[in-house]
């Protein structure tokens, strides 16, 4: 117990940094402004002096938005739509480079507005209202596509 006492007494004067990476996250180490790669899994990470870690959530996330297009008869059409995406494993440091870890924003918000106004633009607001579940499917796979295989 006393040489345990003595290890983190240590550890703490010479500059070690200690992280602990929780269940459905994976950190990011940054070491004196170099990326570190692979991703750090679950558990207790350390690192030296100048480190920075930055938690990555690989759990499935929901974002509820409004979105706001046009029928092909010019009628204005408001849509509540959630989006329900997850960063895979092998990707946490892509996105984190790319989009600091935070793509909703940046990467799926714009391009599912474009996937809707792509799949009501050809439709009447009575057939977008008629074939809600065609329209749907439609833009799920032009968001997918527009996504590619960064995010599932």
């Amino acid at each position: 117990m006393r040489n345990l006492v003595w290890l983190f007494a240590l550890a703490s004067v010479s500059g070690c940094s200690c992280h602990t990476t929780e269940p459905g996250e994976r950190s990011v180490l940054v070491v004196w402004g170099k990326l570190q790669e692979p991703a750090l899994g679950e558990g207790f990470h350390t690192a030296t002096f100048g480190s920075d870690y930055t938690d990555v959530s690989i759990r499935t996330q929901k974002h509820e938005f409004n979105a706001e297009c046009f029928s092909s008869d010019l009628q204005n059409v408001q849509m509540s739509l959630a989006v329900l995406y997850r960063i895979p494993e092998g990707k946490v440091i892509d996105v984190f480079r790319q989009y600091h870890g935070e793509p909703f924003d940046v990467l799926i918000a714009p391009r599912a507005q474009e996937a809707i106004k792509e799949a009501t633009a050809s439709r009447s607001a009575e057939h977008i209202v008629k074939d809600r579940e065609k329209v749907k499917a439609e833009a799920l796979d032009a968001l997918k596509a527009k996504v590619g295989d960064v995010l599932i």
